[in-house]
């Protein structure tokens, strides 16, 4: 009995602060934990790193004659909420075009859906798509450097239309204008309708995309 008694005396004597101590480091180990078990389960879910994915050299060099104009490859937001970016379009000739755009928003995914559009039509005003179908990407998702993309049905099919030569081009199109203005981003991860791409479609989107040498 004496020796229950000190030990819960011993309990009782533990200072108030040393409790909440250490209920602190265990809410902050309990979200560490789960942030990186996030991670790690949605990079297995999306095609695993990114050397695993698909790949293409990054031909910065703009084709004779095309409106190539200066742009901020950092996409940096000004002070007003405007943002420069630019516009990456391949052409099919191994080098790829540049144009420079202007997007006003607060968040960086609408910044993202916004670059895309316009580079959606940027695509098909220099005949890389014979037409690509609006909204082009449905739902975007960031997690820390990798992007999920989540683009609709019709923009599928639009894909198995045109082959596989003009899908590569647009789908690198959009991967390298991501990459350059969107930081840390450095893989893309695609959802067609909120599912995993088939295995039918003239390019591989199973896998993330990345850019050779990043």
């Amino acid at each position: 009995m004496a020796r229950e008694r000190g030990i819960r005396g011993a309990r009782r004597s533990v200072p108030v602060y040393v409790k909440v101590l250490s209920w602190t480091f265990l809410l902050m180990l309990a979200m560490v934990t789960g942030y990186w078990l996030a991670d790690v389960l949605l990079a297995r879910r999306f095609g695993g790193e990114v050397s695993q994915g698909p790949r293409f050299a990054p031909q910065v060099a703009p084709s004779a004659g095309s409106p190539d104009l200066p742009y901020s490859s950092e996409g940096s937001p000004s002070a007003s909420g405007r943002r420069e970016v630019g516009l990456f379009v391949y052409d099919g000739s191994g080098r790829a075009l540049r144009f420079r755009d202007v997007l006003v928003s607060d968040l960086a995914e609408n910044e993202i859906l916004a670059c895309l559009d316009r580079l959606t039509t940027a695509l098909v005003s220099q005949g890389v798509a014979p037409s690509l179908p609006k909204p082009l990407v449905l739902h975007v998702f960031r997690a820390g450097e990798h992007l999920y993309l989540n683009l609709s049905e019709p923009f599928a099919a639009s894909l198995r239309e045109m082959g596989a030569d003009r899908a590569r081009l647009v789908v690198a199109s959009m991967v390298r204008t991501l990459l350059e203005n969107f930081p840390p981003v450095a893989a893309v991860h695609f959802l067609i309708g909120g599912k995993r791409p088939s295995s039918d479609l003239p390019v591989d989107l199973t896998r993330p995309w990345g850019v050779v040498g990043r």
